[in-house]
C-alpha cells in the first residue's frame, strides 16, 4: 500500500491536546531555512510522552525537520554539537549535520515547539529492523572497514550490542536504549 505523503499524522504517543504542524507547516519552516519546496514528506513520531515530543519529518530524503520540545536545546548547544559532528566527520565517519538558516541560526520557536533541520542519512532505523532483529551496517572510509552487527531489543530492558570489527581491533560497546 503506498503511504499518502500529504497525510502526516502522528503515533498513539503524541498528547491530543497537542497540534502537530501539517505539511503547510513543514513547507513554511523549511523556507526558512531556504528550502523552497519538497516532493516527499515522511513523519516519523518517536514522541514519549507530552514532556518528550520528537516529530521528525523526513524531506525528500535529503533532510529532516524535527519539531521538539526540549528546553535542553539551545543555540550553543547546537553550535558545539555541530563542531563534534565535523570531527567524527573528519575522521571519517557519516554523521548528518544540523543545517542554520542564512542568519545562522538553528532553532526556530513553532507553536509550542523548537523546530530546526538537519541532514538525512538513509540507514535503516532500528523500529525497521524488528524486535530481537539483527541487521548488519557496514561503514567504509580510506582507513579502514567496519562491520558492525547490531542486536536491537526493542521493547526491553536489555541493552542493544553492537559489536565492531576493525581490522584486527575488536571493541564491544554496550548502548542502553
Amino acid at each position: 500500500m503506498i503511504e499518502n505523503q500529504y497525510v502526516l499524522k502522528p503515533s498513539e504517543r503524541f498528547p491530543k491536546e497537542m497540534e502537530a504542524p501539517k505539511r503547510a507547516d513543514v513547507l513554511i519552516e523549511l523556507s526558512k531555512f531556504g528550502i523552497g519546496s519538497a516532493n516527499t514528506i515522511k513523519l516519523i513520531d518517536t514522541t514519549r510522552d507530552v514532556r518528550d515530543v520528537r516529530l521528525n519529518y523526513i524531506i525528500d530524503k535529503k533532510w529532516v525537520l524535527r519539531f521538539c520540545n526540549a528546553p535542553d536545546m539551545t543555540e550553543k548547544r547546537m553550535g558545539e554539537l555541530n563542531r563534534l559532528i565535523g570531527r567524527y566527520r573528519a575522521m571519517g565517519s557519516k554523521c548528518p549535520a544540523f543545517i542554520a538558516d542564512d542568519n545562522g541560526k538553528y532553532l526556530h520557536p513553532w507553536e509550542q515547539f523548537l523546530c530546526y533541520l538537519s541532514e538525512y542519512i538513509d540507514r535503516p532505523l532500528a523500529s525497521d529492523i524488528g524486535r530481537f532483529g539483527i541487521q548488519t551496517f557496514a561503514v567504509n572510509s580510506k582507513q579502514f572497514s567496519v562491520n558492525c552487527l547490531v542486536a536491537c531489543f526493542r521493547g526491553t530492558r536489555i541493552s542493544r550490542m553492537c559489536l565492531l570489527m576493525t581490522h584486527s581491533i575488536s571493541l564491544v560497546l554496550l548502548i542502553s536504549i
